[in-house]
């Protein structure tokens, strides 16, 4: 059973006297935070805290309840009713609460904090950082389009390859080729480093994606060559499926000798092992 937004909205009433409290739903349930840190959360109508230490000590008798099957157990906290001990508990477990971790995936940590006209790129690789600064609208567009993705596939199933699905299938792809050549571009301008330029090199393997691609644009408008638009874009897929180790040749000769990365490009925009970052000054 999902929990009432009515119920929410009281135990956030309940804490109204503490700065930053928030709520997200998350799968007819809701998660509570406190100064950026989860502390408990609402399932099916109960209040649940993390049991910290503190908690317990002040809820010594409480009950341990699980949020879902197969969660960890939760102190159920009965007085909710009491807004002063309730905004003691939340104010009081802070301290202990951890806080939230950037996620990471096999050595990559990919991170877009919000302004309000850009967005700051920031891409980590075993150690090294680049940081761009893009167009909100970009990262934006170029996101929001990803979601298109489901809606062109199935369009092209129901109707069986027609011209119209199949052209809009094949401009997603497109439009989100140029994005990601667009950002690998800025990320090489904004780093003046000639090793890595001379890595990327001229985008060889970009162009060629280009081109199938727009090969495939005009291959969907007419009805005998509809079908070869899609092999155009497997063959373009084959491309990327096979692993590019151009950045990684680039992080291993710097890793070698960090040295003469640094001595031959005094100024990279970033870190990178003994390279050393622009200030916000420059």
């Amino acid at each position: 059973m999902a929990s009432s937004k009515e119920y929410l909205d009281f135990v956030l009433e309940q804490l109204s006297e503490l700065d930053e409290i928030s709520s997200r739903a998350m799968m007819g349930e809701y998660i509570l935070y406190y100064r950026g840190r989860v502390f408990g959360g609402i399932y099916d109508d109960r209040l649940l805290v993390k049991p910290v230490l503190v908690a317990v000590k002040l809820m010594p008798d409480a009950e341990m309840e699980v949020p879902y099957d197969g969660a960890k157990e939760m102190i159920l906290v009965d007085d909710v009713d009491n807004r002063e001990f309730l905004c003691k508990l939340v104010e009081c477990m802070w301290e202990e609460l951890p806080e939230k971790k950037k996620k990471k995936c096999s050595g990559l940590n990919i991170s877009m904090p919000s302004s309000t006209a850009f967005s700051e790129l920031s891409v980590e690789v075993e150690g090294f950082a680049w940081y761009v600064i893009l167009p909100q609208d970009l990262s934006g567009s170029s996101l929001g389009l990803l979601s298109f993705y489901p809606v062109a596939t199935a369009w092209v199933g129901t109707t069986a390859f027609a011209a119209l699905p199949t052209t809009m299938y094949v401009v997603i792809n497109l439009v989100e080729s140029l994005a990601f050549i667009l950002v690998e571009s800025m990320i090489v301008r904004s780093n003046e480093c000639k090793l890595l330029k001379e890595r990327i090199g001229k985008g060889r393997k970009e162009f060629l994606t280009i081109l199938l691609e727009v090969g495939a644009l005009v291959c969907s408008f007419f009805t005998p060559a509809r079908f070869l638009s899609y092999i155009l874009l497997l063959v373009m897929t084959a491309l990327w499926i096979i692993p590019d180790l151009r950045l990684k040749s680039f992080i291993q000769e710097t890793n070698r000798n960090p040295g003469h990365y640094k001595a031959s490009h005094p100024r990279p925009y970033g870190v990178a092992n003994g390279c050393e970052s622009r200030s916000s000054g420059e």
